[in-house]
């Protein structure tokens, strides 16, 4: 998100101080060193530091001070710290904790389904499964020729093919950390499986993992390429089922018939989406895309009225 936003801030020309997050200091970093080698002067309206945020509130107090307007990514508990240390006259926008889900109507259920299993595999793998474009839950609607579990395994097969087409990086100073959090997380699914509540499919040494459900359970948080899948009656009783949790989705990835789509969409826009897409578009939303209902361009520009 790092780049994202501050490619933002230079097209509408404001000189820009950025706070990348923890896992994406590196990247910001390297573009603004390129920006700064392809054009000295736009270059120098651009600043990357890196601080801990949640330890040096008076760090980021500081600066925010002096800014006209101040922009957030982050969970809602970022959200709220930040917004604290913000002057009432400046302008706040904020992109909390967002997360994106998948759903399959029981008509695409059927013929050998390895392409939709790739596409939903693909979408989980794009971005390690972090962020707003990726589903980390799928709800597929029983009912069809092709029974979840067969393609619960389908998208297992796809990770593990991608798992070498795609391999996994993650930072090293994150490396160990996520692979003992991940180990855990398996563990401790793992005792859910025995007593019958899910079925874990997972890559061993590989981050990418699976787990078919009954309900959606309250289980560990499970980092890398993961996905839960959940069976229900109907695609319309998903938002109900995730209940306040709605609140936060950003991108719906879909397969479902064309007839569908549109009443689909009303359902989940009512209930706080704010993007319906087929998963083969659901990792790379364009430019111009409303994140989070609204234009990020035009939230950024302060209008003068003349009379």
């Amino acid at each position: 998100m790092g780049v994202n936003a501050l490619i933002r801030s230079l097209l509408v020309k404001a000189p820009t101080l950025i706070k990348p997050g923890v896992g994406d200091v590196v990247l910001t970093r390297l573009f603004a060193e390129a920006l700064s080698e392809a054009d000295t002067e736009l270059g120098s309206a651009v600043a990357v530091r890196y601080w801990s945020g949640g330890e040096d509130y008076e760090l980021t107090k500081q600066a925010v001070a002096g800014a006209d307007t101040v922009v957030v990514y982050g969970s809602d508990e970022s959200v709220l710290s930040v917004r604290a240390t913000v002057p009432a006259s400046c302008r706040f926008i904020a992109y909390h904790h967002r997360f994106g889900v998948g759903i399959v109507g029981r008509e695409k259920l059927k013929g050998t389904m390895t392409h939709l299993a790739e596409e939903v595999a693909r979408a989980v793998a794009m971005f390690e499964n972090r962020g707003c474009v990726c589903p980390q839950v799928l709800f597929v609607e029983r009912g069809g020729d092709v029974k979840v579990e067969a393609l619960a395994h389908l998208i297992a097969e796809s990770l593990e093919r991608l798992a070498s087409e795609w391999p996994s990086h993650v930072e090293p100073v994150f490396t160990d950390r996520e692979s003992a959090v991940l180990r855990q997380a398996r563990d401790t699914i793992e005792i859910h499986q025995a007593a019958g509540f899910v079925r874990m499919l997972h890559g061993g040494l590989e981050n990418w993992t699976v787990v078919s459900e009954r309900d959606l359970l309250q289980l560990p948080f499970l980092p890398g390429r993961s996905l839960r899948i959940r069976s229900v009656q109907n695609l319309e009783d998903v938002p109900s089922l995730l209940g306040e949790a709605c609140r936060h989705i950003q991108s719906v990835g879909y397969a479902v018939d064309e007839g569908r789509v549109n009443d689909l969409a009303v359902l989940f826009g009512r209930a706080g989406a704010s993007r319906f897409v087929p998963f083969d578009g659901m990792s790379f939303p364009p430019a111009w895309w409303l994140h989070d209902g609204q234009g990020p361009l035009r939230a950024l520009i302060r209008w003068v009225e003349a009379q």
